[in-house]
């Protein structure tokens, strides 16, 4: 099968990144608060789930249909973010800077709307 010019770009930079300690450094910057984020995450939820679960069954039921809404949640708004960064990446590297600010506007929109709606379906739900 043969390759293309620049899929034998891509193996030539990928080699020469890779080979670079600061790729590493960069990588690790970005990955570690997002690992600190998604452990605290998870690990409030299980404290939630341990310290209901000593109320009863049912609260504890109540608990753990509400961390699944919640992860659903923060499963759409990364969905979107990460949607957004790709298209957003994709346009600074072709230098299209009016196509640049198009998905992260978009994203931006989607995301403060999706917090609207669940903070009016959790506001109403307290009330009841």
């Amino acid at each position: 099968m043969p390759v293309g010019p620049s899929h034998r770009h891509s193996q030539v930079f990928m080699r020469k990144e890779v080979k670079e300690k600061g790729f590493y450094r960069r990588v690790l910057a970005i990955a570690v608060p997002i690992l600190i984020h998604n452990a605290i995450t998870n690990f409030v939820s299980l404290l939630d789930n341990i310290m209901v679960g000593q109320v009863g069954t049912t609260q504890m039921s109540g608990v753990s249909i509400c961390n699944q809404l919640f992860l659903v949640f923060n499963l759409c708004i990364f969905g979107a973010v990460s949607g957004a960064g790709i298209f957003t990446a994709q346009f600074y590297g072709s230098r299209d800077m009016e196509g640049y600010a198009t998905p992260s506007g978009i994203s931006s929109i989607a995301v403060c709307s999706w917090r609207f709606w669940a903070s009016a379906f959790s506001f109403c739900g307290a009330l009841s």
